[in-house]
Formats: C-alpha cells, structure tokens, sequence
C-alpha cells in the first residue's frame, strides 16, 4: 500500500466474495481495480485459513495453506517507479461482504544481512491462471518452527566499548548455585547498569516503572557466564512484554544478545532470538502461551556450548536452539511494560530438576505420600505475592487487598491438605488453600477454600477460564477464645468433590469440584497471613 489511508495503488489477495476462489491484482492510481490471476479453491467456511504474501521488488508469489496459488506475479510499479522498482509500502487487511477474525498476522523480512534466503514452501498446486515460472533468489517462509521478529529500537554503534573478551576472568563457569540475585541496597552498588528505563529496587524486587518504552534493559555487570542455566521470575503490573536477557557481549547496549521475553503486541505468546551486531533482532522462534497477567511466571534459559533451550513454568517451549555467543552477561528487558523481577540465579546446565517436558494438560500426578513440614517442598514456587519460606513456614507479606498464591509443586486427584493459618485483626484479610488448579502458574479454573473476615467465616468457590472469582457457599466459623490464636484449616480431596474442616469440626461436607486432579497450592488475601504445620497427603484422603 502506497498510503494507509486509501487503496489507490495498493496490491489485494483475498477470498472472493462471489464465488469460491481466491483472487489478486490491485488497485491503480484511480482506484480501479486490475485482476491478475485467480484459483478455484474450496469455500473457506468457518475454518481457519492462511494467506502467505512474498514479495520482492518486481514479483510476488501467493501461498494458501502452504500450496502454492501464483509465483512471480508482476508487482504494479505506480508512475515514476517503472525504472527503479517499488522500495515497499504499508500492510492491512480486507473484507468484503463478510465477518472474520483475524487470528494472526506476521511480517519478517525475506533477506537479512548475512543470511542466506530462506527456502519456498513445497508447492502441490499449479494453477493454470497464472503459470508458475522458475523462481528467483527470493526467500520465503522459514522452514521448521515459525519465527516472529518484532521491530528493534536500533542501537548506534559507539566505538568506545568494546565486547567481552572470551578469555576474561569475569567469566564464570556455571554451577549450582552459582549466583543468587539480590535486589537491595544501591542498585549501581550491587552491579546492575540500567541501559534505559526506570529501574530500582523495591521491596526486595527489582522494578522497571516506564510502561511506554521500547527495549528498556538493565544488566548485570559484575559477572558473565559460560555453560549455565539462568532462571528468573517476575510479574507484570502494566503490559505484558517483559523477559530476560542472556549472553551479552556489552552492558551498555543489546548488540549481540540474546532475548526471551513475552510479546508485548501478542499477550499470549512468547519468542526468542538475538540482537545482531547492528542491534537490529533477528527471531529465532515462538510459542502461545496463556497471557501472563499479573501472576508470578518463570523463565529458565539453558546456555550450552552451540544451543540454549527455553522453559517457562517448567515447560519446555524450545530445545537446542543455535547460539550465536555462548557466554556473556545477563539482564532484564521490558517493551511497553512495568514489570517486576522477584528473583535471579544462575546454575549448572545440569541442575533441571523440576522442568517437564510434558506437554501442557499432561501433567503426571505426584505419587502418593506425605509432604512437607519443616522441609517445606522440593517444587514450591511463588505464582503472585511476597512470600517468606524458612523451615516450612510461609507467610504471605504484601498488604494489598488482592489474590497472592504459592504453589506447592504438588500435582493430585485424592488428597489431604491442612495448615494452621494465623491472621492479622484486619477484617478483609484471610487465607487458606488453592486445589485442583488446572494451571501451575495461574488461577483460571482453580477452587479456592479461603478463612475470610480475619478469621469470622470460611467461604469456597471457583475462579472461571477468564480468572473471575465465583463464590459456591460460605459459613461462620467460631468466635476463638481470649489468648487463642490460629485456625487448622483442612480440606479432603477426592477427585471432584472435597470436605472442609475447621479445628477439626466439619463445616463443609460433599462440595462437588469443577476439576478431578490439578496443582496444590496455598492462598492469601491480603497480608500478612503466615501458615504453620503445613501437611499435604496424597492418595490418602478420607
């Protein structure tokens, strides 16, 4: 398209809307339109089709469904154009007497510097209404896993840096527990170097506050790393394209780094790749993913000698990915995002226990046993909140009035969960357990059993597929007595339906679940609520 406001000029591929076809040509400077070519194909109906454009300066082929529909089909060069090519135009989509969602909609690059051109898709269509003729040198679309390069924010060389080194004595071997993050102090003091953004720490965390900029890093300079698995946990508080930073060559700028991150234009994806030396960034791959909200997510990054590998919440996303740097620094990146970093470490290539590469919704049950006490439990992790763990006892200390959840690790159908929970005398805080979550990282689909009113009532319910909360019932609970202090609270399991207990007195019997298995987690609302005692056995409830 010559301008985003109007057709005249612009090329067109679509469904035709009178018979069923697919069509192209385009619009001259008037406006009027010129058919090239057409392919009788099947009505598209209510399924999911995909139309794939390359263009080059003088052609371009048309793809549906991966068949080849026309190739080299002559680009319609405006006046004043015919001598020194089309250099591009804008992009958009198009209907005509009908209603479609758009699902998905990518745009790379069919040349990058240095690359060599990707190769066409197999075609098993030869139309006979526009004849296919001996390809060009034009790349097409990436063979194996989708890529989704995003617009960079160029970075301008400056000559007075300078890469690390491979033999520098800052660079560290992995190892476990090779380095813990720790976000207090004086930021600078600690080794961080903000490369742009609003960064500091707060609370423990550190934080990155600009919700409008692009490519906003921050890295650590103290130490690069070499043959390790770099782990790191955050959340959002606006947007969602937050993620890490690995291999730096420099802490002054991304060339040269790879990137994992969430896609700040696809709420429900995730890709990775790496900034070239130019700084511009070249995709690598990508996967959808639940949208990360405001819950607490992990990335994991395996850095070996030619590939790394991504996980998030313990979910293989990609494996054996090609390395372009096998050591450097690390940092943190955000794009349209607020976000912030609870934790970092870095550890041998060899310390994954915990990572499933079993595929979303297959999760293995937990074999039957009893888990925690002073040991608390070996896959616990933070989905949302500021929690303290020290020799089985957790406490919830954020003091905000919302949702904070910790997930045991624990994957069940029958089961038995107990605690003793104390509260502050603050009437909305209360606490209790999340059971049967169908998601590790979130709440969407979870049933909730939660101690309310500072300890006045217990009340159960169910969080929808959006994460709404919809409460089933509620009870009062006995006022304690003078020098009393605590609930036991406990919840049986078995499979779809539960019991609830209060100081061992029943209080809600025969509850019917929407799930039969899922994640075993502990919930606060509010702060700060601690839980004691914590007791989880699996295959044993009553």
């Amino acid at each position: 398209m010559v301008s985003p406001y109007q057709l005249n000029n612009a090329h067109v591929v679509r469904y035709a809307d009178q018979t069923d076809s697919v069509f192209w040509g385009y619009f001259d400077e008037q406006g009027i339109f010129t058919r090239q070519g057409f392919l009788d194909v099947d009505a598209p109906g209510t399924a999911p089709s995909q139309l794939r454009v390359f263009v080059g300066d003088q052609s371009y082929d048309v793809y549906l469904q991966d068949q080849l529909l026309a190739r080299d089909v002559p680009v319609h060069l405006p006046a004043g154009k015919a001598e020194s090519g089309r250099p591009g135009g804008h992009i958009g989509l198009i209907t005509s007497r009908s209603s479609v969602a758009f699902t998905l909609v990518e745009v790379f690059p069919l040349v990058s510097s240095g690359q060599r051109p990707l190769a066409r898709p197999q075609s098993t269509v030869t139309p006979a209404s526009s004849p296919v003729v001996a390809a060009s040198p034009a790349a097409t679309a990436p063979a194996g896993g989708r890529t989704t390069p995003v617009a960079p924010t160029p970075q301008a060389a400056r000559a007075t840096a300078t890469p690390l080194p491979a033999n520098s004595s800052i660079i560290a071997q992995g190892a476990p527990g090779a380095w813990r993050s720790t976000f207090r102090g004086n930021m600078l003091d600690a080794g961080w170097r903000p490369l742009s953004g609003e960064w500091r720490f707060s609370n423990g965390s550190l934080v990155q506050e600009d919700a409008t900029g692009f490519d906003l890093a921050i890295a650590y300079a103290r130490a690069a790393f070499q043959n390790y698995s770099y782990t790191a946990s955050f959340s959002h508080d606006d947007g969602n394209g937050a993620g890490v930073l690995f291999n730096m060559p420099y802490t002054d700028r991304l060339n040269g780094a790879h990137m994992v991150r969430y896609s700040d234009r696809r709420p429900g994806g995730i890709f990775w790749g790496y900034f070239d030396e130019s700084g511009k960034f070249v995709g690598q791959g990508y996967a959808n993913v639940s949208p990360p909200g405001d819950a607490r997510h992990t990335l994991r990054v395996v850095s070996k000698a030619t590939t790394y590998s991504v996980y998030l919440d313990d979910f293989l996303l990609a494996a054996d990915m090609p390395l372009q740097q096998d050591y450097g620094y690390l940092g943190f990146v955000t794009v349209q995002s607020s976000a912030e970093f609870e934790s970092a470490q870095i550890d041998g290539v060899e310390q994954l226990a915990g990572p499933s590469q079993t595929p979303v919704g297959v999760q293995p049950l937990t074999p039957a046993g009893a888990y925690g006490g002073s040991q608390g439990f070996a896959e616990q992790r933070v989905v949302s909140g500021k929690w303290e763990v020290e020799q089985g006892v957790y406490r919830q200390t954020s003091p905000n009035p919302a949702d904070y959840i910790f997930n045991t690790g624990l994957y069940a159908s029958d089961y038995s969960i107990e605690s003793d929970i104390f509260l502050p005398e603050i009437p909305e805080v209360g606490g209790g357990f999340m059971v049967q979550m169908p998601e590790r990282g979130g709440k969407a689909g979870a049933t909730v059993v939660r101690i309310i009113k500072g300890g006045q009532g217990l009340f159960w319910g169910v969080y929808d597929e959006s994460g709404a909360f919809r409460g089933r019932s509620s009870v009062d609970i006995p006022a304690k007595g003078e020098g009393e202090s605590g609930y036991r609270l406990r919840v049986d399991v078995r499979g779809n339906s539960m019991d609830v207990f209060v100081d061992g007195e029943p209080v809600i019997e025969g509850a019917l679940l929407p799930r039969a298995e899922g994640w075993i987690g502990l919930m606060a609302f509010g702060g700060p609520v601690t839980f004691g005692n914590t007791e989880i056995t699996i295959g044993q409830a009553p």
